[in-house]
């Protein structure tokens, strides 16, 4: 059990109607939240990803550059059964 899971079963433990949001800086920590999620059975599970784009300038023109995406993971409680 990782650092997430433990949170989240604390949350759930504590009311299992909770709603929580995780924010994921990598796609292998996103999989963990979703994995927690389904583990708990949440529902009105939602992920958005969100990024910050910069326009360095090429002479007259611009060009957007992506930086490092953030997805964000949420889901809500109902009757969580902690194992």
């Amino acid at each position: 059990m990782d650092h997430l899971d433990a949170c989240l079963d604390l949350v759930f433990a504590r009311n299992p109607a909770a709603r929580v949001v995780v924010a994921a800086d990598t796609l292998d920590a996103l999989t963990r939240a979703l994995e927690g999620f389904q583990r708990l059975g949440l529902t009105d599970v939602d992920v958005a990803q969100i990024a910050l784009t910069q326009t360095p300038g090429l002479g007259k023109t611009s060009r957007m550059t992506a930086q490092d995406p953030v997805w964000v993971g949420s889901g809500e409680g109902e009757n969580c059964e902690i194992e």
